[in-house]
């Protein structure tokens, strides 16, 4: 079956995508397109100085997280691939310290995206 998806915006230049019944490849895969289409784009039909880019992180859900924990480390490889330059897919650390996490009411995901 396709995985269910809800896409959100969290910032003023930043989206996010939840997937359920997906698996990590599909993740990348899907981020990865995206990527593609937007570096691609005619972006100057628009506006002749308007450049474009985007940074996608993402995890794959383990049995014993919590989703905070889940989304804290996508949100982890999405930061990492700003760093980076950005114009990338890239998937957030397997595991994110305890200590790095957020309790779940000092969780927003508006702090971590611009």
């Amino acid at each position: 079956p396709e995985a269910i998806r809800y896409f959100g915006r969290c910032g003023d230049d930043t989206f996010y995508q939840v997937m359920f019944k997906g698996n990590k490849e599909k993740a990348k895969k899907i981020s990865q397109r995206l990527v593609d289409h937007i570096r691609k784009y005619d972006w100057y039909k628009i506006s002749p100085e308007l450049q474009v880019t985007c940074t996608f992180g993402y995890a794959t859900l383990k049995n014993d997280e919590t989703p905070y924990a889940w989304i804290y480390r996508a949100i982890e490889g999405m930061l990492e691939g700003k760093k980076r330059g950005g114009n990338i897919s890239l998937e957030g650390p397997y595991f994110a310290g305890k200590e790095r996490i957020p309790r779940q009411r000092e969780f927003s995901i508006r702090n971590y995206c611009s």
